[in-house]
């Protein structure tokens, strides 16, 4: 049997690789130019006090063996400061920690601002840090005010109380 063709093969084939090449490469050039733009718009975050919200603790990181339970020392000495971490779960945003003293007591709230521009949709904790000190020896407070509600809210609706005992400076 014999092949007729209205082509000449060289050319066809030709043709056909090299579209096929071009429409691989498309989709490659398309991620990558997309994961750069993500990248560098998630890297900055709109203005804090608009857009800020009080961060969601998940009852489990309260948990005695989570791995993000808050990191509140059981002990510390008069004057000297200590740090203290505390984790939220949100998507793509920043993470901040206000810290009010009260003499023997100090309150903690974690806020989260969300980040401009593309992100993912992925949720992942975020870590809170800041330092404490206490200048009175005895028993001292420390109050985590937290969102009970998974997207935040502009107010603090959970509270945990957890005591440090202050040793006398030495």
């Amino acid at each position: 049997m014999t092949r007729v063709s209205f082509f000449p093969q060289a050319t066809l084939r030709g043709a056909c690789l090299k579209s096929v090449r071009q429409f691989r490469r498309q989709p490659c050039r398309l991620l990558v130019a997309f994961s750069a733009v993500a990248l560098l718009a998630c890297t900055d975050s709109l203005d804090p006090e608009e857009f800020r919200t009080v961060g969601y603790i998940p009852p489990s990181y309260f948990d005695a063996g989570s791995e993000h339970a808050p990191q509140i020392p059981e002990t510390a000495i008069a004057g000297t400061p200590f740090e203290i971490t505390i984790w939220t779960y949100s998507f793509c945003s920043v993470a901040s920690l206000e810290i009010s003293e009260y003499g023997g007591s100090a309150v903690v709230i974690p806020y989260v601002v969300p980040r401009r521009g593309v992100c993912t949709l992925v949720s992942r904790p975020h870590e809170h840090t800041a330092t404490v000190a206490f200048t009175d020896p005895g028993t001292a407070e420390i109050v985590v005010r937290y969102s009970r509600v998974e997207e935040g809210s502009p107010e603090p609706n959970g509270t945990r109380l957890y005591q440090v005992r202050v040793s006398p400076a030495e």
